[in-house]
């Protein structure tokens, strides 16, 4: 339980830091808003990063109770570099946080720019927190596959499988991408 708490409180350290909420308060009555609106502005001009909550399901018998879930955030570099930080959930102990880098290669089968269908691959590394076994806190590599579809600007849904070097069997993810 206290390895939850810990990474919650990491995740949550990161997402303010992120997004730079630094709002000040100069007295007790007058709080400058200041960095709060440059994030909604911000977030309403459009940017490079990208949220990413999915579902997991490991196909592998080092891990127990197989279904999860996980949120990757993004930066989007160029249409065809995209990397990533995530942390990923299996069963009811397995927390595994991780970082790769997907190459992708947009296909505009019509003439909107804002649909398109997205092969990508990626390769990274990983570290199990917990849950993982003699693998915990050790280096895990990760190489995969997968596809995402741009319904909007904003929005993908995509799936993908991948592969642990530490645990045999698959991972296979089914979520949603959100550009800001």
């Amino acid at each position: 339980m206290r390895s939850i708490r810990k990474i919650t409180a990491v995740l949550i350290l990161q997402l303010i830091l992120l997004l730079g909420l630094t709002a000040r308060a100069q007295n007790e009555t007058n709080i400058d808003t200041t960095a709060f609106n440059e994030v909604l502005n911000f977030l309403g001009q459009g940017s490079n990063w990208i949220v990413a909550p999915y579902g997991i399901y490991a196909n592998s018998k080092d891990l127990k109770n197989h279904a999860g879930g996980g949120l990757a955030v993004a930066y989007k570099l160029s249409d065809f570099v995209v990397p990533a930080l995530r942390i990923d959930y299996v069963g009811s102990e397995f927390w595994m946080p991780s970082g790769s880098l997907q190459l992708q290669l947009p296909i505009h089968p019509t003439s909107s720019t804002n649909f398109a269908i997205i092969p990508f691959t990626f390769g990274g590394i990983a570290t199990p927190l917990s849950g993982g076994g003699s693998a915990n806190h050790d280096a895990v590599g990760i190489l995969g596959v997968g596809a995402a579809v741009r319904i909007t600007a904003h929005l993908d849904i995509l799936a993908d499988v991948e592969r642990w070097t530490a645990y045999s069997g698959q991972q296979y993810r089914f979520g949603f991408a959100w550009k800001f």
